[in-house]
C-alpha cells in the first residue's frame, strides 16, 4: 500500500471509531453523610429528593444514616435546609469533597 491510500485507511479507522464510540461525560460530586433520628427519615429522604442527591446508601445502626452525592454548589445550601427543617437536628457530615462521578 502506498502513502495515499495508507494515509486514507487510517483516517477512515479513525472516522469509523470516533462514529461508534460513546461520549461520557463526568462531574465531580461532594458525599456526605446525615445523621438523624428514625423520626426524622422523610425530612432527610425529602431533602435529599430536593437536592438531586444521587448514589444514596441508608444505613441502619443506633443511628441511621445516609450517605449521598450531591453537587458541590449546593452542599452549602443542603446543610442550611436541613438545619431550618430539623431545628438544628439533623447533621451533616462532608465525608470526601471531590468524587468524579458519570453524569
Amino acid at each position: 500500500m502506498g502513502v495515499g491510500p495508507l494515509g486514507k485507511a487510517y483516517y477512515q479507522s479513525a472516522f469509523q471509531t470516533l462514529e461508534n464510540c460513546e461520549i461520557v461525560r463526568k462531574g465531580f460530586f461532594t458525599k456526605i453523610e446525615i445523621i438523624f433520628d428514625y423520626s426524622q427519615t422523610s425530612i432527610a429522604h425529602h431533602l435529599l429528593k430536593q437536592f438531586n442527591a444521587s448514589e444514596i446508601e441508608n444505613k441502619f445502626a443506633e443511628s441511621p444514616s445516609i450517605e449521598a452525592l450531591i453537587e458541590p454548589s449546593r452542599v452549602e445550601k443542603f446543610i442550611e435546609q436541613c438545619k431550618d427543617a430539623s431545628a438544628n437536628s439533623l447533621k451533616v457530615n462532608i465525608l470526601k469533597e471531590k468524587v468524579l462521578k458519570k453524569i
